[in-house]
């Protein structure tokens, strides 16, 4: 039997314009940087990205160590 736990976590992140069709978010607590066409799309983009950080974490059971780094 497989159970799932959601956790929802709050971490700062920034959204800056780096050229006229490229835009960079970026969560420095966990390190992981994105890019978009638009604001919106990067903090998207940013958002799928640290999910995927978190869960590549807890698969391969380094969750503990990886926060602690950061």
């Amino acid at each position: 039997m497989t159970e799932t736990i959601s956790v929802e976590v709050n971490l700062r992140a920034y959204v800056r314009r780096e050229t006229a069709r490229r835009w960079i978010a970026a969560c420095p607590m966990v390190g992981v940087v994105s890019q978009g066409r638009t604001a919106s799309d990067a903090r998207r983009c940013l958002q799928e990205a640290v999910e995927l950080w978190f869960e590549s974490c807890i698969e391969r059971g380094v969750l503990d160590q990886a926060l602690r780094e950061f």
